[in-house]
């Protein structure tokens, strides 16, 4: 079972990212690794970023999923 994350503002973002800007994707496919369960975005779809499971060697980045899903849960963001 593939867990997906599907607030409004990140899911906008997944569904961009995934070139299906219709919304036909069932939400933002989460990842595991070892022992880390499925809250962090999925490193085979997202690469590496801040919120993927395994934090590798060089960039790291906060991508616009990240910090548009922390709008969702109420933070205040902005993309600049």
């Amino acid at each position: 079972q593939v867990w997906r994350y599907r607030g409004p503002r990140g899911w906008r973002v997944a569904r961009w990212w995934a070139g299906d800007p219709d919304g036909m994707a069932p939400g933002a496919p989460l990842g595991e690794a070892a022992g880390m369960g499925s809250g962090h975005w999925s490193e085979a779809s997202y690469g590496p970023e801040l919120m993927t499971p395994l934090i590798g060697w060089g960039a790291n980045p906060l991508s616009l999923l990240t910090l548009e899903a922390l709008a969702d849960l109420g933070y205040r963001t902005s993309p600049a």
